[in-house]
């Protein structure tokens, strides 16, 4: 998740020889991609919540996260995708800051859980 959202997909606005639109269709095929590794890991973290105890709120609450990413934000941001690949001067979407906020607060719930292990009070 940190690299592809916050590594791989700025990094890629860096190319100069890259268009926007490119680098728009990389980046939603990316997506795309990354998608089915969060729902197949988010299928993993719901059977482990049958055996964690003290932190499984977190777990939800990053798995409400991605539910709304994918459910709300993400076709949000793929009608201002297609607007810009096919040549619309728009500005930017606000949709991209809460897409933003929602991986920020999945890497943080998921690493409070995965650090909270290592407590044994927290076990």
């Amino acid at each position: 998740m940190i690299g592809c959202s916050f590594i791989a997909t700025p990094a890629k606005f860096l190319a100069p020889s890259l268009s926007l639109a490119t680098a728009l269709e990389v980046g939603r095929a990316t997506f795309r991609v990354v998608v089915v590794a969060e729902l197949f890991l988010a299928l993993l973290c719901v059977l482990f919540l049958l055996r964690l105890s003290g932190q499984r709120f977190l777990v939800w609450i990053a798995i409400g996260a991605l539910g709304v990413q994918w459910l709300l934000v993400m076709p949000q941001l793929s009608v201002h995708t297609d607007a810009v690949i096919q040549g619309a001067a728009i500005g930017g979407s606000s949709w991209h800051w809460v897409y933003i906020g929602l991986e920020v607060l999945k890497v943080l719930m998921l690493l409070f859980v995965g650090l909270s292990r290592f407590n044994p009070q927290t076990r």
